[in-house]
């Protein structure tokens, strides 16, 4: 789990315009629509709501794994992101990320 603003320093969302290190055919995310997200942003604010669902990220490059302990097939550690810009990006969830991120 992290906050929306420190997710958006690493995460990008990849759209059918963009060429780059994902292929346009692979990439299927609508243009972010501003209404949506002052519409999040309300709802998280004013009305105390949040989202129990989850923003869905690929890493392009691997992520650091620091085991704490674990018990049966289940364990807990830290997890170390890539530390720049674009190394993840949005599969799902573009609009609640930026819509929690202002508000």
């Amino acid at each position: 789990m992290m906050p929306a603003k420190e997710l958006m320093n690493y995460a990008y969302i990849h759209h059918r315009k963009l060429t780059g290190i994902i292929e346009a055919s692979q990439a299927y995310q609508r243009m972010l629509n501003p209404g949506k997200l002052k519409e999040i942003a309300k709802y998280v604010e004013e009305e105390k709501g949040f989202f129990p669902n989850s923003i869905i990220v690929n890493f392009v490059k691997p992520l650091g794994w620091q085991q704490k302990e674990s018990k049966e097939e289940v364990s807990v550690g830290t997890v170390t992101l890539p530390e720049y810009y674009g190394c993840a990006w949005v599969i799902d969830g573009q609009h609640r990320l930026y819509g929690i991120a202002a508000s």
